[in-house]
């Protein structure tokens, strides 16, 4: 007998017959489709997938933007595979190519050869990579060359997965070009004809820009526009070219700038890792022709010209439009800023932005206005609200006055708690005044212990920064104390609770002196549960703002850092760069004076400060100085730790680290790592001259010199430090100008100066070897010299007192004019001490 069906699937099966008959009904009136897509696909939208067509209206932006059709330029043979492979290998490998002039005939050969094949080799999976680096390493004429060759071809080629990356790489390749040519006073020539020797016409081919051909290359790309803004692989080519026509930088330091999000995803190739490339102009401004600013003002207009609010709402939710909508709008603002006469301008500035907000800046008062929802609609959306950052930071102030105090402000606590919203608040708070910002401090105030234990820390980060910024001293003390209330009042709790900590580090990190394995197995990073990946890097930003805050929020990351024990310490420093960052910063910035220091000769005794107890904690016992020196991520915090004056942590405990890195020698210079240190830690100059090393280190942040600043620095190999800087202590220097130092700096100070190059100690040195070796008759002879020098003034009537003092006033000017010798070649140390 058959199961009896239930209700539910009586009601599944009713829906389903509608459905059929509702696109029945659609297919015979020829009606259009539903605004409201499926379930299914909203889902897909969300997760970051990129759909095939997007089903949110599609039709509303897409109206008019026909995909231009595709040409097919056919595949390379088995011998040009085979050829072109054994080129590439060949360029890739950098003993066959020693010199410069062997890299550029190799490059000159492999465009003979790729003559007339540029185009397949473009679309090419195997050899799209072989072509951009060619691009690269090629020169002017070359570049010209290539890009006379895909004319006529760019809207098939920005279409293709591969060759869209090939017309990327040369734009920017060519965007240095038309700033050299502007200096130079390039001057084109024009196609002529002329006669040979046997008197035939010889045409003569014309020598034209850069600006021109990419010019060119815009006309060809005209009546396109609108479906480049949403195609798969033409949208981040159309994003390059915006920029080099704009003269933005195309990349940002350290490759996480907005620019870099915006134009590439996050998952894109660098083909340039095998050659050698010079790039850092990528992160400059350049100077670009009026015609390119006037070429980019007219994309802007043609590619959202027509338009609407609503269609703009629906692109700003687009998974590949909306990049290119957040560049669009910050490119009409900076141009329209530079173009007084602007058409628009008399009706509320960019035409892009008054597109977006009708009315504004009286409309965004009025509640129900179409700006307001606009910008109501977006701030919890995951991609709308890149777009919201983008308007908040860049529009004008008339604009952004009354969209924080009608809309943003009187829902702010809202918003705050939101993991979407907040980050169009905290742009928000990066441009608000004083008084303004004091009052969002108290609203978002309470919420603080809320962020902390969802571990969002980002907001509260921006908090004690513009509060810095603003000199809003009362607010950062306040937000100090809610956040050290927040983890049980103390600050002895803050980084185990920002960080996650657990007591397993303790025994984790326990190291022994006979187990060599095992100090260098523990060199390794401890593999990490995702969620608590995620976390460390927002942590370590907020940790490190604290630290670069004078006053109770550096005094909190240091206390609750020198809190740690030894093995959580240790753990925590080799653990991950985020958190060996905030150890490093910790031991760069200098400690907190004492405010009430211990009255009688204690006050000479230098407390045990921070940076001390650092250093006690992270290299006791011996082994764990090798520990750090051999990993990943705390060898930078070793590096620091010779960075600090010797004010801070005193000579003699140096000393003994680099006594440890000497017997170590060998397996420091085995490792990338250990080489880091021991070059940081001027490891050649200690076994070579002991008392060259002893100046040098004595002298580290008391002029601003820093370790390894005469014979060798930590950067001699140009070997990237994960991110971690390496530069010296200055506390003795800039840092502690105007502030009042203990008596014991002071003494050392003095100290380190005066024996700074260490000339009289040398002078006596060299007196005693000099008698040593020096004859018995010959020593006999100076002393019977001296003898006669003393009866001679005993002659004159001067007695041995007065003998005494004349020579101990000779002596001291004798020091003195030595001295002025050395402040000559040497640069005084300043230090201003408030009676």
């Amino acid at each position: 007998m058959p199961k009896k069906r239930s209700k539910r699937n009586e009601i599944r099966e009713e829906r389903k017959r509608k459905r059929q008959e509702r696109e029945d009904e659609q297919e015979t009136t020829q009606a259009p489709q539903s605004n409201k897509p499926d379930k299914k696909r909203r889902i897909d939208s969300i997760s970051g997938e990129v759909p095939t067509t997007y089903p949110e209206d599609e039709d509303v932006f897409l109206a008019g933007a026909a995909q231009p059709e595709a040409e097919y330029f056919g595949q390379l043979d088995d011998s040009e595979t085979s050829t072109f492979h054994h080129i590439d290998s060949t360029l890739r490998d950098h003993d066959s190519l020693a010199t410069s002039a062997d890299v550029e005939g190799h490059v000159e050969m492999a465009f003979s050869y790729a003559d007339g094949k540029e185009l397949k080799l473009a679309c090419s999976q195997s050899f799209s990579r072989f072509l951009e680096r060619l691009i690269w390493l090629s020169n002017t004429e070359q570049k010209k060359s290539l890009l006379k060759k895909f004319a006529g071809h760019y809207m098939s080629l920005l279409q293709h997965r591969f060759a869209s990356h090939i017309c990327e790489t040369l734009f920017t390749a060519c965007a240095p070009v038309v700033e050299e040519e502007m200096k130079t006073g390039f001057v084109e020539t024009e196609a002529t004809t002329a006669v040979d020797e046997e008197g035939k016409e010889v045409e003569v081919t014309g020598v034209e820009s850069m600006e021109t051909l990419f010019l060119a290359t815009l006309d060809e790309m005209e009546g396109h526009l609108d479906f480049l803004l949403t195609d798969r692989f033409g949208s981040h080519t159309l994003r390059v070219l915006l920029l080099i026509l704009s003269g933005r930088p195309l990349a940002e330091e350290g490759g996480r700038g907005r620019n870099n999000n915006v134009v590439h995803s996050k998952s894109k190739e660098d083909v340039t890792k095998d050659i050698t490339v010079q790039r850092e102009w990528m992160k400059e401004t350049r100077r670009v022709p009026e015609s390119f600013g006037l070429a980019a003002s007219k994309i802007i207009e043609d590619s959202t010209g027509g338009m609407d609010t609503t269609t703009l709402r629906v692109m700003a939710r687009h998974p590949i439009g909306n990049p290119t909508l957040q560049l669009l709008l910050d490119l009409d603002i900076l141009l329209t800023k530079d173009t007084k006469n602007k058409k628009d301008e008399s009706e509320g500035g960019p035409i892009l932005l008054a597109t977006m907000l009708p009315g504004a800046p009286k409309s965004l008062s009025d509640p129900e206005s179409a700006a307001t929802d606009f910008v109501k609609t977006l701030i919890f959306d995951q991609l709308g609200s890149r777009l919201l950052e983008v308007l908040i930071a860049k529009c004008p102030g008339k604009i952004f006055k009354p969209i924080f105090s009608s809309i943003l402000k009187p829902r702010m606590d809202t918003y705050v708690k939101n993991e979407t919203a907040a980050y169009t608040i905290m742009k928000a708070l990066c441009r608000l005044n004083k008084a303004d910002l004091e009052e969002s401090f108290e609203i978002i105030e309470p919420l603080v212990p809320i962020l902390a234990q969802k571990h969002r820390y980002n907001m509260v980060t921006t908090l004690f920064e513009r509060c810095n910024a603003r000199g809003c001293q009362p607010q950062i003390e306040r937000l100090t104390a809610k956040l050290s209330e927040t983890y049980g009042w103390g600050y002895d709790k803050i980084i185990p609770n920002l960080f996650l900590l657990s007591d397993k580090d303790d025994a984790s990190s326990t190291t022994t002196t006979d187990n060599k394995k095992q100090t260098l197995d523990s060199s390794d990073p401890p593999s990490l549960p995702k969620p608590r990946i995620s976390i460390l890097p927002h942590a370590a930003n907020l940790a490190n703002s604290m630290l670069s805050i004078s006053g109770k929020p550096r005094k909190a990351i240091q206390t609750s850092l020198s809190k740690l024990s030894r093995g959580a310490l240790l753990s925590f420093s080799t653990e991950s760069a985020p958190t060996a960052a905030v150890v490093v910063k910790a031991l760069q910035v200098p400690p907190e004076p004492n405010p009430k220091p211990s009255p009688g000769r204690g006050a000479l005794k230098s407390p045990r400060g921070p940076h001390k107890l650092l250093f006690a904690s992270l290299t006791t016992p011996a082994t764990q100085i090798m520990t750090l020196a051999l990993s990943k991520h705390g060898h930078n915090v070793l590096n620091a730790i010779a960075a600090v004056p010797m004010f801070e942590i005193p000579f003699h405990m140096k000393q003994n680290v680099v006594s440890v890195l000497a017997q170590h020698e060998d397996e420091l210079r085995a490792s990338k790592e250990g080489r880091r240190v021991w070059y940081a830690w001027n490891g050649v100059l200690y076994t070579r001259n002991l008392g060259a090393w002893c100046r040098e280190m004595k002298r580290v942040g008391l002029d601003g010199t820093t370790v390894g600043s005469g014979t060798q620095n930590g950067s001699e190999e140009g070997e990237d430090n994960g991110g971690v800087s390496n530069k010296g202590h200055t506390a003795g220097g800039a840092e502690c100008q105007g502030k009042k130092l203990r008596p014991i700096d002071l003494a050392m100070m003095r100290a380190a100066k005066a024996n700074r190059e260490g000339d009289m100690d040398k002078k006596k040195r060299d007196r005693k070897e000099r008698r040593k070796s020096m004859p018995l008759e010959e020593e006999s002879g100076v002393v019977n010299e001296q003898s006669q020098s003393e009866n001679d003034d005993v002659k004159n009537g001067e007695s041995k007192a007065e003998r005494k003092d004349r020579k101990r006033k000779e002596k001291k000017e004798r020091r003195k004019a030595e001295q002025m010798e050395e402040e000559i070649s040497h640069v005084p140390v300043e230090v201003n001490v408030k009676s």
